[in-house]
């Protein structure tokens, strides 16, 4: 996962205690990289926000991340079974 100052807003939802807004951030940097074709970070990125929302009751935001790491682990499905 990139460090809270490799991300802007990541570092000011983190300076602010902002854990919702640390959430947002990941599922943010997880849909950048998922573009970038960078799986394994972006799974890490939507694992954190995934755990974030639980710990705080994110309703509203677990079904983009929840979305999120389907489409990560169809996607690596994919690539095993091309391989």
């Amino acid at each position: 996962v990139a460090a809270a100052d490799a991300n802007p807003y990541l570092a000011i939802a983190a300076a602010i205690g902002s854990r919702s807004g640390e959430a947002q951030a990941h599922l943010g940097l997880a849909e950048i990289v998922i573009a970038g074709g960078d799986p394994a970070a972006a799974y890490a990125h939507v694992a954190r926000a995934i755990e974030i929302c639980r710990e705080l009751s994110l309703f509203r935001l677990l079904p983009r991340a929840t979305d999120l790491s389907e489409q990560l682990s169809g996607a690596s499905t994919a690539s095993r079974q091309s391989a």
